[in-house]
């Protein structure tokens, strides 16, 4: 493949650039690939595009490579997907954090509830005893909890503020 400077961006720039570099017109150029005048014009103003068959030609008579049709007219679409796959990525991990912070919520709710029953709690005539050891067991249960809780919370938001940053 030979090596082609262009400063031309568009698909139709290309085609037009290659096609006087080889001193073409629009009529001969389409009847070594095999298309109308009329299908060379449209192509170069931006109006139509070549198909798969008419671009391989067109990469075969200029020699050049496929890419070098598709650079400038498919980056940015590249560009649109890769942000797209990044905010459905986003989306789905901040989903994720806010599903495991209500979790946690209710883990925290339904620790402190049961420790209150059995602190303070009577089973028919019977009074539960809980030694010290036990509260203190229990506090920490609950401490360790409310310490996962503030950092799923803080974590939700280093993710928010971290993808506006970057977007």
């Amino acid at each position: 493949m030979s090596k082609v400077k262009t400063s031309a961006s568009s698909l139709g720039d290309k085609i037009c650039e290659l096609r006087k570099q080889k001193g073409l017109s629009q009529e001969a150029l389409g009847d070594m690939i095999g298309v109308s005048r009329q299908a060379i014009s449209k192509w170069e103003l931006g109006e139509m595009s070549p198909n798969w068959d008419n671009i391989s030609q067109l990469s075969k008579f200029f020699d050049v490579g496929l890419n070098y049709f598709s650079d400038g007219e498919h980056a940015a679409d590249e560009k649109n997907v890769a942000a797209t796959n990044t905010r459905g990525r986003f989306k789905l991990w901040l989903t994720l954090s806010v599903i495991g912070g209500i979790a946690l919520i209710a883990l925290t709710v339904f620790t402190v509830c049961m420790g209150l029953i059995i602190v303070t709690s009577n089973v028919g005539n019977q009074v539960i005893q809980t030694t010290n050891a036990e509260k203190w067991e229990l506090i920490l249960l609950i401490a360790a909890c409310f310490v996962l809780l503030i950092a799923e919370i803080v974590f939700i938001v280093f993710t928010v503020k971290n993808y506006r940053c970057k977007h």
